[in-house]
């Protein structure tokens, strides 16, 4: 599961699909719009409904954090979504 911010969108890979949205920041919150995505089945079983329920929960993010070793918390209404920092890989040129 990945996460990227750009522009004011939010971008990344859900498990099996790529998704997008409109991102909201201001000092210590996030608000994440609608959320689209690609439709291709998971092939693992559960994968489509963990997913699922993953991209709901980042649409309910309320507010953001940063903790230890730069891995970002986001809460949401019924939790939290740690993300651990990697750092921005550049493509290849001829890419």
């Amino acid at each position: 599961v990945t996460l990227s911010f750009g522009e004011g969108r939010v971008s990344g890979r859900g498990g099996c699909n790529h998704y997008s949205g409109p991102v909201e920041i201001g000092p210590g919150t996030l608000r994440i719009g609608a959320l689209i995505s690609t439709k291709m089945a998971c092939a693992k079983p559960g994968l489509m409904q963990q997913e699922s329920a993953y991209l709901n929960a980042l649409q309910s993010a309320e507010k953001y954090r940063f903790g230890p070793n730069g891995a970002l918390i986001i809460a949401t209404g019924d939790g939290y979504i740690i993300y651990g920092a990697v750092p921005r890989q550049e493509r290849p040129e001829g890419s």
